[in-house]
């Protein structure tokens, strides 16, 4: 199972104050605490520490179903797009290599959404120079919708938009840019112009009014 959303902080009543975010993670063996057998709750808060207790939650999940934990490696395996020492460094290769195309500034955006993946998304545009072309006017390309598409699972118009790139991080988009995105997404899944408005209709009850 996994938790996504707010974090629980403190006991949100009325007349309720200093409530503070949560400092440290929580790992719960709830045969232990609750005398519920197989059930292991691991509440993770900050980013800086989740690789250490993943680690602790499975080695506690090893050892109560009697297996023996082998060393993690995750310490020294870089993340997906994180296999490099220096983020600038790994800018101006990047620049250098594309940067004739695209610009300093796009291709500053990708690395430091993409890391060392980025070309897995330029490799759209080199295949379809349309795709080289923004989303309205955010700084997204039109070749990030298909690879969140093609390699990041992306179903929805909202899994594009909200949690693949960075097309409505600063709000609305547009009509114009959604619309867009959206055809982008029915060309990859075959959606029909009934689901194309389903997803459009579907965004904006997320958008401030």
């Amino acid at each position: 199972m996994v938790y996504a959303g707010l974090t629980l902080f403190g006991e949100n009543v009325p007349g309720q104050r200093n409530l503070r975010f949560g400092h440290r993670s929580m790992l719960i063996d709830h045969a232990a605490e609750h005398g519920v057998v197989g059930l292991v709750t691991l509440m993770g808060v900050r980013a800086t520490t989740a690789r250490g207790m993943g680690q602790e939650a499975i080695n506690l999940i090893l050892k109560k179903s009697g297996q023996t934990a082998r060393p993690s490696r995750t310490e020294e395996t870089p993340i997906h797009g994180g296999d490099f020492r220096n983020f600038e460094d790994l800018v101006k290769d990047a620049v250098r290599r594309n940067g004739a195309a695209l610009g300093a500034e796009q291709i500053r955006g990708l690395v430091h959404n993409y890391g060392t993946e980025y070309g897995s998304v330029l490799k759209y545009a080199a295949d379809n120079a349309a795709l080289s072309g923004h989303i309205g006017a955010s700084q997204a390309l039109k070749a990030e919708v298909i690879h969140a598409v093609r390699e990041e699972m992306a179903m929805t118009l909202g899994d594009v938009v909200f949690r693949r790139t960075d097309i409505a991080t600063g709000g609305h988009p547009g009509e114009d840019a959604l619309a867009e995105c959206a055809r982008l997404i029915a060309a990859e899944h075959g959606w029909n112009e009934d689901r194309i408005l389903r997803e459009m209709n579907a965004l904006g009850s997320r958008f401030p009014t």
